[in-house]
């Protein structure tokens, strides 16, 4: 929303959504969705949502620094370890995907039902039995 909102009072705005590709509309998703229920997870978190603004504020403080500086090794430095954790998220989703499975394909269950059903894998097994043992 703050990304979304910044740039909306930005005066060229019209430029930057204008000619910003899709990733910045990937990016960009959550600031389309539901204020209200932003409001309510930001009160009612805003401890967690305090810690997470003061550490992603650092970050950025961090890669303005390098930027400023031209530290070419930091910067080469976040940017990798941004895409390795950007691929490694990617493919806990995938993973996941993988495990979903369409509901039954019935009239009954599609007037009852709708969506995905999480089924359960072997690595989720083994985290039970690994619970249970302890």
């Amino acid at each position: 929303f703050s990304l979304v909102d910044t740039l909306d009072g930005n005066p060229d705005n019209q430029d930057i959504f204008r000619f910003a590709a899709g990733g910045f509309r990937d990016f960009t998703r959550i600031a389309g969705s539901d204020p209200i229920m932003w409001h309510d997870v930001a009160l009612g978190n805003n401890q967690a949502v305090l810690e997470a603004l003061d550490e992603f504020t650092e970050g950025l403080q961090v890669l303005r620094k390098a930027i400023i500086q031209k530290d070419s090794q930091s910067l080469l430095g976040i940017f990798s370890r941004a895409q390795s954790a950007r691929q490694h998220f990617s493919s806990l989703l995938e993973s996941r995907k993988q495990r979903v499975k369409p509901l039954p394909d019935t009239a009954m269950a599609r007037s009852v039902f709708s969506g995905s059903v999480l089924v359960e894998g072997e690595d989720t097994k083994k985290k039970k039995k690994k619970k249970k043992k302890k």
